[in-house]
């Protein structure tokens, strides 16, 4: 589902401060692949997770997934 990151990638695709509020997830798919991420959203929406930041560049597509710490309060 992940990938490890090439050299073009950066090494956070998101603010670093998201990662003190939520668990993170970054996906990756060749650029064009757009049913991917339909699959992760969907199956990922379904344990919780949200769609925090899409790109895509002539490469590759990037989707940032968040959810909730688990003992955070609201």
């Amino acid at each position: 589902m992940t990938s490890m990151s090439p050299p073009h990638r950066a090494a956070k695709p998101y603010p670093a401060a998201w990662e003190r509020a939520t668990e993170i997830r970054v996906l990756h798919a060749p650029a064009g692949d757009w049913t991917k991420v339909v699959a992760w959203r969907t199956d990922l929406s379904r344990h919780g997770w949200k769609l925090l930041q899409l790109s895509s560049d002539d490469r590759e597509i990037t989707a940032v997934f968040g959810k909730t710490r688990s003992g955070r309060s609201s």
